[in-house]
């Protein structure tokens, strides 16, 4: 696999040496996009669907609260 990749882990070894740092933007020049998602991508599409989820139960509990209010209103 580092055969296969050599060239671009020299300018990986490059760029460190002239920078120090890299950034995401740097990896995704010398070796293209992700075949597969980032952890931190797969921990934010996660958080947001737990976030969607709880946001849906409460406009649920929202929704059922109105109704029982309207309906209790109705009743008088």
């Amino acid at each position: 696999m580092l055969n296969e990749h050599r060239e671009g882990l020299l300018q990986l070894a490059d760029l460190l040496l002239e920078r120090e740092v890299i950034y995401a933007d740097d990896l995704k020049k010398i070796f293209g996009e992700r075949q597969w998602e980032s952890r931190s991508d797969e921990l934010l599409r996660e958080e947001n669907a737990q976030k969607q989820a709880s946001d849906l139960q409460t406009n649920e509990e929202a929704t059922s609260a109105t109704s029982s209010a309207d309906k209790e209103h109705e009743d008088e």
